[in-house]
């Protein structure tokens, strides 16, 4: 798929006073209102990145273009392995981030307010006792109740009193994919789950940001319906904190569970037992289909379902799974279908497309040349001017993301278009010529070989005459003119130096005018009014 962006997106909030998400029974809801969670996953630009080289434009583009594809939430992991800028000692006592951490952590969350995008914050990962320097010293962490409470003391607590007032950074994410660090790591189970547990605690205890889990292996550790159980059911939870809870479950989905747990997108929370709090499908694919499902399919499927979000993986392209160029058409289309459901309290003003056209709608080219089309939307202030391009013969014509057309083989491209804001369609009708063979004997060197600046053509557009120059010490060019269709008009050899050549008998319109030698040839469109 090959996708552009014509327009400049201006970005237009209403007054807001901006409102904290939380949980009534089994949905979100925000100031009285239900939200559901049309999210994503923008997990990382550069790997552990705060505290390290943050880059601020990247996250301020990235939120725009979630802004414009209706999403309203993304999730991103604060450290990302053992080498990330979390303090920790070889015993595993955590002693928090460094200063810069936090800098860049303020300014993202500054962006995400500009931009009215929800934040769900990993703290970590198990990739921190997979890989990287202090890859021992994580496993320590969660192998010492102490350790445990050093990660929740000196971390988890600064993070949520920190963000308390900013009802943008709405949910702590314990760890990404935890169940890896008991199942792969040699981690204990019951002290992975005694961390969860903490962690819960903390949040509840210090702010009225939400907490939840996600599982990687999607609801086998997480629902009482297979052989392991709810691991972080409140029972569960209490049993290891008195008094911890998750307010939401988060599965992570991905085609390999299949045969073991199914999918959430043909099973409810219900069918798994969870439905006792919000569910939200933290991981899927962005790009290609989930369970069968087109991802515009699965966003639908998911909400009739019961389920109170989605977050593919991811807006940024990471890995192979896609980015919000395949998965935004969906998330978009959701937000046109609920938008009292995505932005229940205001949110970001947006202009619906409501129709499409290629410029120029057909035309004529030489094989070798390439040609750039444009688009124009309806209204011209529309706010996603996201596209993706197609070639219907791509043996005959491409075309790239940008709309760039290069002709390869005689013959006719329909090139078309299809808008990611309401799946509107266009067409342009490519008719591809070739002139050497309309032309034998002319030039067999490359099709553009001769620099612009050695041949002049004027004036164009012409009238009774136009003059060609050729270069004063080199011989032997000669000169073609053919119609649209692909038809020699006149052919000829040209002097060194200036050629006057005469016009009187050419219909006024678009001819391909062809200057060659025995090496190479220039080819340019001439207009004769």
């Amino acid at each position: 798929m090959k996708v552009t962006a014509l327009l400049v997106f201006l970005f237009l909030i209403t007054p807001l006073t901006a409102q904290r998400i939380y949980v009534d029974g089994n949905i979100f809801k925000v100031d009285g209102k239900q939200i559901w969670i049309n999210g994503t996953n923008t997990p990382w630009n550069r790997w552990n990145e705060f505290g390290g080289n943050f880059d601020e434009e990247f996250w301020r583009e990235e939120f725009e273009r979630l802004t414009v594809y209706g999403v309203n939430s993304t999730r991103v992991w604060l450290s990302c392995d053992a080498d990330g800028h979390i303090r920790i000692t070889d015993s595993g006592y955590v002693t928090g981030p460094a200063d810069k951490f936090w800098t860049d952590l303020d300014k993202l969350m500054e962006i995400a307010e500009t931009y009215q995008i929800y934040i769900m914050a990993t703290p970590i990962s198990f990739d921190h006792t997979r890989q990287g320097r202090d890859r021992d010293a994580w496993r320590n962490m969660y192998a010492s109740a102490d350790n445990r409470q050093s990660f929740v003391e000196n971390y988890i607590k600064d993070l949520v009193i920190r963000y308390n007032d900013n009802p943008w950074f709405f949910a702590v994410d314990v760890a990404n994919e935890i169940e890896w660090v008991w199942e792969n790591h040699g981690v204990d189970r019951d002290d992975v789950i005694d961390l969860i547990a903490r962690v819960a605690n903390a949040v509840h205890d210090n702010s009225d940001i939400l907490v939840t889990q996600g599982m990687g292996a999607g609801p086998k550790y997480c629902s009482s319906v297979f052989p392991d159980g709810n691991l972080v059911s409140d029972e569960s939870l209490s049993s290891k904190q008195p008094g911890a809870y998750l307010d939401f479950y988060k599965l992570h989905y991905y085609e390999w569970q299949n045969q073991w747990f199914s999918n959430p997108f043909d099973r409810s929370p219900g069918d798994w037992g969870i439905d006792d709090k919000p569910c939200v499908i933290g991981e899927c694919r962005a790009n290609g289909t989930n369970a069968g499902y087109t991802y515009r399919e699965a966003v639908f499927r998911a909400f009739d379902l019961g389920w109170q979000g989605i977050m593919p993986w991811t807006s940024n392209p990471i890995g192979h799974l896609g980015s919000i160029y395949d998965h935004g058409p969906g998330s978009l289309a959701f937000t046109r279908a609920y938008p009292e459901l995505v932005y229940p309290v205001d949110g970001p003003q947006t202009v619906a497309v409501t129709g499409v056209q290629i410029i120029p709608p057909e035309d004529t080219m030489i094989v070798g040349t390439t040609l750039q089309l444009t688009v124009s939307f309806l209204p011209e202030n529309a706010s996603n001017t996201y596209v993706s391009w197609n070639s219907r013969d791509e043996t005959i014509a491409t075309v790239n993301s940008g709309g760039l057309v290069a002709a390869l083989t005689p013959g006719n491209a329909s090139i078309g278009i299809e808008t990611h804001d309401g799946g509107y369609k266009a067409n342009a009708e490519i008719t591809v010529i070739d002139v050497a063979t309309v032309i034998p004997g002319y030039s067999t060197g490359d099709a553009n070989g001769l620099n612009r600046e050695d041949i002049l053509i004027a004036p164009n557009p012409a009238g009774n005459f136009v003059t060609i120059k050729t270069p004063v010490d080199e011989s032997g060019f000669r000169v073609a003119i053919v119609d649209m269709k692909g038809t020699l008009i006149r052919k000829g050899t040209l002097n060194a130096g200036e050629n006057l050549l005469c016009l009187d008998n050419f219909e006024p319109g678009i001819y391909f005018i062809r200057i060659s030698n025995k090496r190479d040839s220039y080819t340019t469109k001439l207009l004769i009014k």
